[in-house]
């Protein structure tokens, strides 16, 4: 199963940037050498074991975030020590290097792992570049629409930081003549298309999703959904735009 990690770089080898409008930028943090979505395989030493590996490399509010999507035996979860050159990194959890990585060519790149579940070696190959990841936090405002029913108009407070890696995204959504509903979240996918956000009232009552884009930001067409005892029973679509700050 393809398990899903976001991982901050702890040790950074480049002074913080800056981001100053709504719009993706290079990264200044981010060696230029790394930075971008990779893709490619790992191949186990044991025998004919293969896998898929994506990674995207790119910075928020100073920080480097690699995130890796993939199967790798030695990827489980916990904790990473990263540590990166302007053209190869390695990662250690518990104090043992587990992953390596070394730039060969300008869109190519190899290295090897090892733990005690597995030892081999991985190849992936540079597809694309990626912006520096967008501040989303401020006063978003917009509406709910649902089939038969007038749109609610919203306000939402929100507040995007980095925790563990994880682009964590925490509010109020506030509409007239209706309770206040704290949510959390995350965001994730930033691409120089847009990005995506996830939202999650605490008891699970209301879950939204939407592609968001920049320029102004705003996320157009979302959906959400209503939950009673975890059966949905009711939704629609959101659209919101972040005000001008």
């Amino acid at each position: 199963m393809t398990r899903f990690f976001t991982v901050l770089l702890l040790v950074l080898a480049a002074a913080c940037g800056e981001i100053t409008t709504n719009m993706p930028s290079q990264s200044t943090v981010v060696p230029p050498a790394l930075a971008g979505e990779w893709t490619g395989l790992w191949t186990s030493s044991a025998g004919d074991v293969t896998g898929e590996l994506t990674m995207r490399v790119q910075e928020f509010a100073g920080e480097v975030v690699l995130h890796i999507a993939t199967d790798l035996p030695c990827i489980d979860g916990m904790s990473f020590l990263l540590q990166m050159a302007p053209a190869a990194f390695t990662a250690h959890i518990g104090g043992q290097q587990v992953l390596n990585g070394e730039v060969t060519a300008p869109s190519a790149m190899i290295g090897t792992y090892a733990c005690a579940a597995d030892v081999g070696s991985w190849q992936a190959t540079r597809i694309r570049t990626l912006p520096v990841i967008v501040d989303l936090s401020g006063v978003w405002s917009g509406a709910l629409y649902r089939e038969g029913a007038l749109p609610l108009p919203f306000t939402l407070e929100l507040q995007m930081t980095l925790e563990s890696g994880v682009l964590r995204l925490a509010g109020t959504i506030v509409a007239v003549d209706q309770p206040s509903v704290a949510v959390v979240g995350y965001a994730d996918e930033f691409n120089d298309a847009g990005y995506r956000v996830f939202f999650e009232s605490a008891d699970g009552a209301l879950r939204a999703q939407g592609d968001g884009q920049y320029g102004p930001l705003r996320v157009e067409a979302g959906q959400y959904g209503v939950f009673a005892a975890g059966t949905l029973i009711g939704g629609g679509v959101f659209a919101m735009d972040r005000q001008a700050q």
